[in-house]
């Protein structure tokens, strides 16, 4: 049994390590399960940031942090996206997703194409991001 899902948007390899030899290797190579160890921290980490956003912050915060993380070291800071994803990921519904991202277009924030979003100023997207424990202050 599984927890989760994943569903590729594009074409990809998959590699799957059967439970018995990751924990063969965990075993063997102290180096990778701390690897292993810190990339799960990691992943907490981010999914204690993202409930918080989803429970106590708004659409433009949820949206505008995720087309943040998704375009951090991408080149260019291209993001190859569809609205109706984005509005997925953040909890909105498509056509909020597309007022926001126009509003964000016309300030010069973000450029729009079919399917991609180029980030022109991170740092006016940056303003509409909350600060780590911000919604425990209110």
């Amino acid at each position: 049994p599984r927890t989760a899902d994943a569903i590729a948007e594009t074409n990809g390899r998959l590699l799957v390590v059967g439970r018995r030899d990751l924990l063969r290797l965990l075993k063997e190579d102290d180096e990778l399960a701390l690897r292993i160890i810190v990339l799960l921290c990691d992943r907490l980490r981010s999914t204690d940031r993202f409930l918080e956003l989803m429970l106590f912050h708004d659409t433009s915060a949820r949206l505008a942090s995720v087309i943040l993380d998704l375009s951090n070291a991408r080149p260019g800071r291209r993001v190859d996206i569809t609205q109706r994803a984005l509005g997925e990921i953040v909890g909105a519904a498509r056509e909020t997703v597309n007022k926001k991202l126009r509003e964000w277009q016309e300030e010069g924030t973000i450029s729009l194409e079919p399917g991609r979003i180029t980030v022109l100023d991170p740092a006016s997207l940056e303003r509409h991001v909350p600060h780590a424990g911000a919604a425990l202050a209110v």
